[in-house]
């Protein structure tokens, strides 16, 4: 059974409010590394994923290829990531993270860690991993 429409409107609210306060968090914690929060996030999807072709890029963080294209600008020029040429195919160019962006990468992810870990004293291991396994499940719905 579906919940009910106060309940979604609820849901969309406190979506709202979480994203706000997580864009704020991750604002002040990158700032510490001089990396903007999106940076992070296309550093971190690179990490992840390894080599991507642009647009693949643009689809994994659900922005424009506009938008990544000035990301992409920023991080290549701080030699963050690098260009590379598909082996399979020598016409589609890649990005991937350097070495110098997983170091940067490794920086901001430890900030934000540090900036988070204090939140979550009063919380148990399990209660933790019931409230991930619930934002998975809420990212994977929303994202479909």
């Amino acid at each position: 059974m579906a919940p009910r429409r106060e309940t979604v409107v609820e849901l969309i609210d406190e979506m709202s409010l979480l994203l706000r306060a997580a864009r704020l968090m991750a604002q002040r914690s990158t700032a510490r590394v001089d990396l903007p929060a999106p940076l992070v996030g296309v550093l971190w999807t690179l990490y992840s994923h390894g080599a991507l072709r642009q647009n693949q890029l643009a689809d994994r963080l659900c922005i424009s290829e506009s938008a990544l294209s000035r990301q992409i600008s920023v991080l290549a020029g701080d030699g963050l990531i690098e260009r590379t040429r598909s082996e399979d195919d020598g016409r589609v160019s890649l990005v991937q993270i350097s070495e110098a962006g997983r170091d940067r990468l490794n920086a901001a992810l430890e900030h934000r860690a540090d900036d988070y870990a204090p939140k979550f004293t009063d919380w148990s291991d399990d209660q933790a991993r019931d409230v991930l396994a619930t934002i998975v499940t809420l990212r994977r719905a929303i994202a479909e």
